[in-house]
């Protein structure tokens, strides 16, 4: 009775009425200060401020109109006011009229906001969409009773990933990135902020016997709102499964197509009209492949491609199984040891079987891409590459094979393809590395560093990690080379059959003039890889030695007959031709013969033998690009020809175009390697003031030590112009004693691991 006595009183004192009016009141505040408060730049805190302020208000407004009435005479309490004087029903009038004017102005706003607020998203959305209609597919988790069937939940989400992938308009996280949170499925906003995307999409696998049970929800990230889920229990067949995941790509397609993509996003993204497979034991042995392939271990990519082929047996007509069977033998050429001939045979062959079966198959193009790869046929190369990019634009793996074809060719396109493909995959280690090469090309070294390390705690198998962090600290910025022999040769003893370490260490070794472990480090890779594409050079090694050797003991007809038969196919790549390339090295040899016995009338016998050009008087570009061009003045001076000398001095030698200069040759901002390039062009030029100048700045400043600077000044013309140029040979004597300290650290480190040997002591003397 008193309950009922005491709602009556909240009544009369329009408590009610007041709560109504402040509650509308509110919430359109705190609408306008979330709406309007971020467009001027407020600080987060300001929206927070007032929420809070409205919130305090809220009962304070409800204590105040029990307590207080408001009179013709004033404000006054309302225990004070009788009852026969109390004006609250025309209060209660004036609050009516002031929340139906207050919810007016909610609704106003409400339409304001979803039109123009609505429209300005859309006109932004061509620039922001991928911040928006984005979505990481996580690893269906298998329940199945025996817990047999993780190839297949795994390759279900992986299936459904390949299917929204092909929506040009919505930013799919890659399978590496995703399938790094494998079971890891309780926080989901750190998930989605790590991988970039506003939506997961999860589910389940429950296989029993020929019936499937498939769970799928559609979840959005910062409120874990399920935005959709279903679940299909269906009899265990190629063409349920396929129909399943149309399905659930439709539906998740529906969901972000209504919130954030384009109206004229088409429609249906995923649908199988001719299902893939119709066998499902061909789709099973399909899907272990794609699980077996993704260690990059030869012994799993073996077994992938005997997967594949057995998918194929059961159905000849799977072109998927095609494509993938193409890439998986790449995969073999590229991480095992095979025959070339043998290996591009067995990829074009599949890559067309699986394009004549379906035309539209982005992995088959992508496949034809690296045949093309191995043929070095760079245009069809790019052609094919391209054309797997169209048929699949948010596949990362596709999108960073696009940029290692564009190397060396569009270098702008490959880094904003590196970085695409890293936005869709961050964790996708060798995604991460290139990446991270990008960066560090482009002087930000910290942030190489930071994805490097970042993809070492993410990928600690992963080894070509290491050997980008060990470049870092050889080269620019840090350049110490003796604190990365060590660590190049810390990563071979750990993993001596490991071909990118076995290669870092010979580097190293090549920084010290280390010749013996050198070439035993060579030995290894021919033992090891004798057919691996990225162990091809230490063949080629051996066999330029071999020649050098012969024109050493100046069998110069042995040695060219040598150079036809094994090394024609390079030389003619890296020259004019043959005949030329040959000529001048066997020229080269007998003059620096002469040279060392200072015979310069004999030397000038081998100037008009081999190279008669440095001999005419119109004579206005340097022959050849060499510092050939000193010696030859300094023989000139001997032999009295004065004309000739004056000849040469007069050339001015400039870059052609197989050099880049981003920066109009500016030596602190120019890539390092350009950098050196300028300096041989300033001793061509024998504007030796330059060259000390860029030699100080490249190498102490810089830290690009891998060049042995001081090598260059050790015959008489060259000491001639270093007596002549008292700030050279300092600075020449600076690099010597940073070389040998440099040096000592090597050797005394191989003496301390037990491996350095005597002899290696009388010839490094």
């Amino acid at each position: 009775m008193k309950i009922q006595l005491f709602i009556e009183e909240l009544k009369r004192r329009n408590v009610f009425r007041v709560a109504t009016a402040y509650a509308i009141a509110g919430w359109l505040i705190i609408q306008i200060a979330t709406s309007v408060f971020p467009a001027f730049n407020f600080p987060d805190w300001t929206q927070q401020f007032v929420i809070i302020i409205t919130m305090i208000g809220f009962p304070l407004s409800l204590i105040f109109a029990w307590a207080f009435e408001l009179t013709p005479e004033g404000l006054k309490k309302s225990a004070e006011v009788e009852i026969t004087e109390s004006v609250t029903n025309r209060t209660g009038k004036k609050l009516n009229r002031v929340i139906i004017s207050v919810l007016s102005v909610a609704v106003f706003f409400l339409l304001t906001e979803r039109i123009f607020f609505a429209e300005s998203s859309i006109l932004e959305r061509n620039s922001a969409q991928f911040e928006t209609a984005s979505i990481a597919v996580l690893p269906f988790a298998d329940l199945s009773p025996e817990g047999d069937q993780e190839y297949f939940s795994d390759g279900l989400s992986e299936e459904l990933l390949n299917v929204l992938a092909k929506e040009q308009d919505m930013k799919v996280a890659g399978r590496t990135s995703s399938f790094k949170f494998k079971g890891q499925n309780e926080n989901l906003t750190l998930i989605g902020s790590e991988l970039g995307v506003n939506h997961i999409l999860e589910g389940s696998v429950r296989k029993a016997g020929n019936t499937i049970r498939i769970t799928a929800q559609l979840i959005k990230v910062d409120d874990g709102f399920h935005m959709w889920s279903e679940t299909y229990d269906r009899e265990y067949t190629a063409e349920n499964i396929f129909r399943i995941q149309d399905e659930i790509s439709q539906m998740v397609l529906n969901e972000l197509k209504v919130r954030l993509l384009p109206e004229d996003t088409e429609e249906p993204i995923a649908s199988n009209e001719e299902l893939p497979t119709a066998d499902i034991e061909a789709y099973e042995a399909f899907l272990k492949g794609n699980q077996l392939v993704r260690n990059r271990e030869i012994e799993d990519i073996d077994k992938a491609i005997d997967e594949y082929e057995r998918a194929i047996d059961i159905d000849p007509n799977f072109a998927m199984a095609y494509a993938r069977l193409a890439i998986g033998y790449f995969l073999r050429y590229e991480y095992g040891n095979v025959e070339k001939d043998e290996i591009k045979e067995l990829i074009r062959r599949n890559a067309d079987k699986a394009l004549f079966i379906d035309p539209t198959n982005a992995f088959a193009y992508a496949s034809i891409s690296r045949f093309y790869a191995i043929e070095e046929d760079l245009e069809n190369e790019l052609e094919a590459i391209e054309k797997a990019h169209q048929l699949s634009p948010n596949n990362p793996i596709i999108t960073n094979w696009f940029g290692v074809s564009n190397n060396g060719e569009d270098n702008d396109r490959r880094d904003s393809l590196y970085l695409a493909a890293y936005e869709l995959d961050p964790l996708h280690p060798v995604i991460a590395v290139n990446t991270g090469g990008v960066h560090y090309f482009r002087g930000d070294y910290d942030l190489a560093e930071e994805i490097w390390g970042k993809n070492i705690e993410t990928n600690p198998d992963y080894l070509q990690t290491y050997i980008s962090k060990i470049r870092l600290v050889r080269m620019e910025p840090y350049g110490n080379v003796d604190e990365a022999f060590i660590i190049s040769y810390n990563g071979y003893k750990s993993n001596p059959e490991k071909l990118s370490f076995i290669q870092q260490l010979q580097s190293s070794a090549n920084d010290f003039d280390l010749d013996s472990l050198w070439y035993q480090l060579n030995d290894e890779i021919l033992r090891l890889f004798p057919n691996n594409p990225n162990a091809l050079y230490a063949v080629n090694n051996l066999k330029f030695d071999e020649l050098n050797k012969l024109i050493d003991d100046e069998k110069y007809a042995e040695a060219k007959l040598y150079a036809e038969n094994n090394l024609s196919e390079f030389i003619e790549e890296d020259s004019v031709g043959f005949e030329r390339y040959f000529s001048t090295l066997e020229g080269s040899s007998k003059l620096n013969d002469f040279f060392e016995k200072q015979e310069y009338d004999n030397a000038f016998e081998i100037i008009q033998d081999y190279f008669p050009e440095y001999l005419t008087d119109t004579l206005t570009v340097h022959p050849d690009w060499s510092m050939e061009t000193w010696r030859i003045k300094y023989l000139f001076k001997h032999v009295g020809r004065d004309d000739l000398v004056q000849n040469l001095e007069e050339l001015e030698y400039e870059f052609g175009d197989w050099i880049e200069f981003e920066y109009e040759k500016d030596i602190l901002k120019e890539a390092p390697r350009v950098v050196y390039a300028l300096a041989m062009e300033s001793l061509y030029n024998n504007n030796i003031d330059r060259y000390t100048e860029i030699v100080e700045e490249l190498y102490f400043n810089r830290k690009y030590k891998l060049n042995r600077w001081n090598e260059f000044f050790d015959q008489p013309h060259e000491i001639e112009i270093l007596e002549n140029h008292p700030e050279l040979q300092q600075l020449i004597d600076r690099i010597e004693a940073d070389q040998q300290r440099m040096k000592d650290n090597v050797v005394a480190f191989l003496k301390e691991e037990g491996v350095w040997q005597e002899s290696w002591e009388e010839q490094e003397n």
